[in-house]
C-alpha cells in the first residue's frame, strides 16, 4: 500500500477583492491621450508580511498599463501570507488575475460602484 503525503502548505490570498484596488481614476493619462485599452496580468512575489514586494509583467497591454498595473498592485494589495507546513509565514509568487483596462470606464464614473477602470 502507497501512502501519498501532501503538503499542509498554503498558498498567499488577495485580502480585498482585485477590483477594489483600482478606480477609473488611476488610468494612466498617457494611456488615455493615445486611446489605448487592453488586459495586463502580473506575476507577484507576495513577502512572510503580506505586501507584494515584485511585480512582472505576464501579460502586456501597453508601457503605461502595465507600470501603472505594478504600481497599484505594489502599493496597494494586500496578502494573507503563505505558510509552510509548520504554519510560519514564508515568501510565495502567485499570478493575479488578468486586469482589463478599458476607457469606456471613464465615461460611467458618476456611478462609483462602477468607476472601475478594469474589468476581471
Amino acid at each position: 500500500m502507497r501512502i501519498l503525503l501532501l503538503s499542509a502548505a498554503l498558498v498567499a490570498a488577495p485580502l480585498s477583492a482585485q477590483t477594489a484596488l483600482f478606480s477609473a481614476d488611476d488610468y494612466p493619462a498617457e494611456a488615455v491621450r493615445k486611446q489605448e485599452e487592453g488586459v495586463v496580468q502580473v506575476k507577484l512575489r507576495i513577502s512572510p508580511e503580506g505586501r507584494v514586494t515584485e511585480c512582472s509583467i505576464v501579460k502586456s497591454a501597453s508601457r503605461a498599463l502595465d507600470v501603472a498595473t505594478c504600481r497599484l498592485m505594489v502599493s496597494r494589495a494586500r496578502f494573507q501570507p503563505a505558510t509552510d507546513d509548520a504554519g510560519r509565514p514564508i515568501e510565495a509568487e502567485i499570478v493575479a488575475p488578468p486586469i482589463t483596462w478599458e476607457l469606456g470606464a471613464l465615461k460611467r464614473k458618476k456611478d462609483p460602484r462602477d468607476a472601475r477602470g478594469l474589468r476581471l
